[in-house]
C-alpha cells in the first residue's frame, strides 16, 4: 500500500541530551529516461549549518559540517572529504553567479537563470518555477519556494548553496550522480528553496525530484559524524 506524505511542519519534538531539533527533508528521485525503474527516496536532515543526505539503500551518504562535504561509503567503511575553504582563494569569475552570470554580456558555458510566470506544485503546495539555461539550451527547471516558509529556511539554503557549489568546483557532479545535491549548484541564481527541479538531456526531461516531506525533528549529533574505523581516500573521489 503506498502512503503518500504531506509536506508541511510539524510541531518539534521534545529532544534528549544527545539529540537537537532539526529539519527533516524526504525527496522523491524518478528516472524520466528510465520509466521502469522505480523513484529513489532521498532522506536529508539539516541542523544549524550541519546537513547529512542518505539514499534509501544505505550505500551512499553526504555529510556537511564545518565547511566541509564528506561523501561516505558504509559499505566499503571509506569517505572522502571537500573543503569549503577552497573556494575562498578561487579566481573572482570561476562561479560568483551573482556578477558573471547575471551580467549582460555572457560568457559561452555560463548558466542563465530566468524565472518564469509558469507555476507548478509539489506534495500540494505551489512553487515557480525558474529555466536554467547554458549557451541558450535549457539544462534544468528548478521550481522554488520562499526560504521563509520553511523553519530554518535561511540556514537550508546556505547550506545548499554551499554544498552546491563544492559539487561544480571540485567536479563532483558525476560522482554525485544520482543524488539530490546535483540540482544546488544554481541555488545562487534563483529566489528561494527548490520543492521540484527537472534536469534536460538534448532538451529532454531526464530525471525529476520533488521534495515530498518536511518536518521538524531530532537530529542525533552523532548523525553528521564519520564514523569510526572509516578510511579517508586520498584525493577525493570516494565513490
Amino acid at each position: 500500500m503506498n502512503i503518500r506524505i504531506a509536506p508541511g511542519v510539524i510541531a518539534a519534538l521534545v529532544c534528549s541530551a544527545h539529540a537537537a531539533a532539526g529539519t527533516y527533508v524526504e525527496a522523491s528521485r524518478t528516472d524520466l529516461l528510465n520509466p521502469l525503474r522505480p523513484p529513489v527516496t532521498q532522506k536529508m536532515w539539516f541542523d544549524g549549518s550541519r546537513f547529512r543526505l542518505e539514499n534509501e539503500s544505505g550505500d551512499a551518504v553526504e555529510i556537511f559540517k564545518d565547511r566541509t562535504l564528506y561523501l561516505l561509503e558504509p559499505l566499503r567503511s571509506r569517505y572522502a572529504a571537500f573543503d569549503v575553504a577552497s573556494l575562498d582563494n578561487r579566481p573572482s569569475g570561476s562561479h560568483i553567479a551573482g556578477l558573471a552570470r547575471t551580467s549582460a554580456t555572457t560568457l559561452p558555458g555560463t548558466r542563465i537563470a530566468h524565472e518564469t510566470s509558469r507555476t507548478e506544485s509539489s506534495g500540494g503546495r505551489a512553487c515557480t518555477v525558474w529555466e536554467i539555461t547554458v549557451d541558450g539550451v535549457k539544462v534544468q527547471e528548478l521550481c522554488v519556494i520562499p526560504a521563509s516558509s520553511v523553519i530554518g529556511g535561511d540556514q537550508i539554503m546556505a547550506d545548499m548553496r554551499q554544498v552546491g557549489e563544492l559539487i561544480e568546483d571540485e567536479g563532483l557532479d558525476d560522482t554525485l550522480r544520482g543524488s539530490v545535491a546535483r540540482s544546488w549548484n544554481d541555488l545562487d541564481l534563483v529566489q528561494g528553496i527548490p520543492i521540484l527541479s527537472r534536469s534536460f538531456e538534448n532538451g529532454q526531461p531526464a530525471v525529476e525530484i520533488q521534495i515530498t516531506a518536511v518536518r521538524t525533528e531530532p537530529v542525533p549529533f552523532t548523525a553528521f559524524d564519520v564514523p569510526a574505523g572509516f578510511k579517508r581516500q586520498k584525493g577525493g573521489g570516494a565513490r
